[in-house]
């Protein structure tokens, strides 16, 4: 059963406003993450949801930390502000951290958050970055990476690929020398996530190009 800390156990402070929304019109989830410190508190960022950035309650309907506690934020059935013209359509989801703070943990609880989510919704409902509808790099390159290769978790069946394999297995088509930072990043993050070691700064070099090339021969896939 997907536990879910309440808001009257993390101290939130009540809404100002409440807009309530369908399964019907939900069509998407969007992973975050909080871009600071992973020992943030869902407090502090109700605090500065509300009070620096003038909004009405914590952003997200549910936040994640590094050891996989779920905590409640707006809830199911309440509109987020998690992303800008997409709040009604979809869920937002925050892992307090930022890159590199991923875990096995922090990824399970956000699987089981969407797993309940389309369960509830009796529908597939899309899997989002929070980049791949605003200009923003979160929710970091690996996090994301993962996002897209279906939020695969450990202890899930034990004959199918790691999602590192998916992930190598649908890399973008491009080249040394590619001008695509955000595809370049991506690569980049999977590369690391399997211990190349190259740097993530979006540029396609002659390190990214080797890593890439040894990943793909690892994995069976098309150079």
């Amino acid at each position: 059963m997907l536990h879910i800390i309440p808001r009257s156990e993390w101290g939130a402070v009540a809404p100002t406003k409440i807009i309530e929304v369908g399964w019907d019109r939900r069509i998407g989830f969007v992973t975050h993450y909080s871009g600071a410190l992973k020992t943030q508190t869902v407090r502090s960022i109700q605090y500065y949801c509300m009070v620096v950035k003038g909004h009405s309650d914590i952003d997200y309907n549910f936040i994640v930390d590094v050891d996989g506690h779920i905590y409640e934020g707006r809830g199911w059935n309440h509109v987020g502000s998690h992303c800008l013209n997409y709040n009604m359509a979809t869920l937002g989801v925050c892992m307090i951290g930022q890159e590199g703070d991923e875990t096995p943990a922090a990824k399970r609880a956000i699987r089981a958050l969407y797993d309940e989510a389309n369960r509830r919704a009796e529908k597939t409902l899309k899997n989002y970055c929070h980049r791949d509808l605003r200009d923003t790099t979160c929710p970091g390159d690996a996090l994301c990476a993962w996002v897209k290769a279906g939020m695969p978790v450990v202890g899930g069946d034990p004959t199918a690929p790691n999602w590192t394999e998916k992930a190598v297995n649908v890399l973008p088509t491009i080249k040394r020398g590619s001008t695509d930072k955000v595809r370049v990043k991506i690569i980049q993050g999977i590369l690391n996530a399997r211990g190349f070691g190259v740097t993530v700064d979006g540029e396609f070099g002659r390190n990214t190009e080797y890593a890439t090339k040894r990943l793909q021969e690892r994995f069976g896939a098309e150079a």
